[in-house]
């Protein structure tokens, strides 16, 4: 039950937009599913020992397991608690809401153990080829592990390096537990990437959600500015109906048409909250967007940052689309949002802490002022 309730924490950091918030402060997306899998290991290394020391201590008169290496076990139960928590991670990227993240995930994960049933029952019919597929299933996979186990436990031998790419079976091209330990290692690769490619074009409420060819894109592996600032239809628009500014000016964000809209009932319900903006907005010059309540402010603003992804138009800071170079364009870039995107278990002084250590190098030189100033002003807690 462990995957699903991670699965239902990490649902809840993309709900409330925090995830999009440490990435604005400069967190990578690698690093923050990193630290989903460190959080996730930090736990299941403890249950994976606690299992493998009942399996191999003799409490009664033998062990359940008497002659396999107790490393080998180790490692085969720790390997398949990796690729769990990564399928958990593919099912929980298509998901916005948590708790339903976390009842589709336990409905899944059983649905898993069942799916083992006809493979393993009848392992002595199938072929090798089937056999691997069917450990696309982390919970597929583990009890073939074990199915290996018990046959070289009745053997007298134990699982052990000498026979770990050996069938127990001496057929040929059987399954081994090597070949299922690959199929782990190939488990965990999978959902890795499903969770990659669907966090990057789902990105849920908060984020800009990508095309989905953008990983054969040329600008996602470089980063590439627009030639141009203007293009010649723009420029040729401008001169009839605005004046044109100052040849000195560097235009540092350029907005073409953007528009966000929001739905709601499924899609029934749908309010404009910014509809066709145009606007370029001058580096080295303070620019101020004003108006009545609802005229899309905030929402242009969430827009820019990659907080919201836009319904449509193009929005190009110091020359690079957020849509195709978000990261890069948010090494430049940060944002006081309207409502508050914190996390619930941490103090003001955590708070701070945490986001000195992300966004300034020399961060241990900001730690005392900080203490300093919780401390002054009563804020710690």
């Amino acid at each position: 039950m462990l995957c699903p309730s991670i699965m239902k924490r990490v649902v809840e950091e993309k709900e409330s937009g925090v995830k999009e918030l440490m990435k604005m402060m400069g967190l990578k997306t690698w690093m923050l599913w990193f630290s989903w899998m460190v959080n996730a290991l930090l736990v299941n290394v403890i249950t994976v020992t606690i299992i493998t020391v009942l399996l191999k201590v003799p409490f009664g008169d033998t062990a359940i397991l008497q002659y396999s290496d107790f490393f080998l076990v180790w490692v085969i139960l720790l390997f398949y608690c990796i690729a769990g928590v990564t399928f958990c991670f593919a099912i929980g990227s298509f998901f916005s809401r948590p708790t339903l993240a976390m009842c589709a995930g336990i409905f899944l994960w059983f649905i898993s153990y069942s799916a083992t049933t006809y493979p393993v029952m009848n392992g002595n019919t199938l072929h090798v080829g089937v056999k691997l597929v069917s450990a696309i299933l982390p919970n597929t996979a583990i009890n073939w592990a074990f199915g290996l186990i018990v046959s070289w436990e009745t053997r007298g031998e134990g699982l052990s390096w000498g026979n770990f790419f050996t069938p127990p079976s001496g057929k040929e091209g059987d399954i081994s537990m090597g070949l299922i330990w690959v199929m782990l290692i190939v488990d965990t690769v999978l959902y890795s990437i499903v969770t990659w490619y669907i966090d990057s074009v789902m990105p849920g409420k908060y984020g800009v959600a990508k095309p989905w060819h953008f990983f054969i894109m040329p600008s996602y592996w470089c980063s590439s500015k627009l030639s141009s600032t203007f293009s010649s239809d723009d420029q040729a628009e401008n001169n009839r109906t605005f004046e044109n500014p100052p040849s000195n000016l560097h235009v540092g964000i350029k907005i073409q048409n953007l528009r966000k809209i929001f739905h709601s009932l499924g899609g029934l319900n749908k309010k404009v909250a910014v509809d066709g903006v145009t606007l370029d907005i001058y580096s080295g010059e303070i620019t101020t967007l004003l108006g009545h309540n609802g005229a899309g402010k905030t929402t242009t603003m969430s827009v820019l940052t990659g907080l919201y992804s836009p319904t449509s138009g193009s929005v190009y800071i110091d020359g690079y689309d957020i849509r195709e170079n978000l990261d890069k364009v948010r090494e430049s870039m940060g944002l006081c949002p309207q409502h508050a995107l914190l996390f619930s278990d941490l103090t003001v002084m955590e708070h701070l802490l945490f986001f000195a250590i992300v966004s300034i190098p020399a961060f241990q030189y900001s730690v005392i002022q900080l203490v300093h100033f919780c401390l002054k002003f009563r804020v710690e807690h």
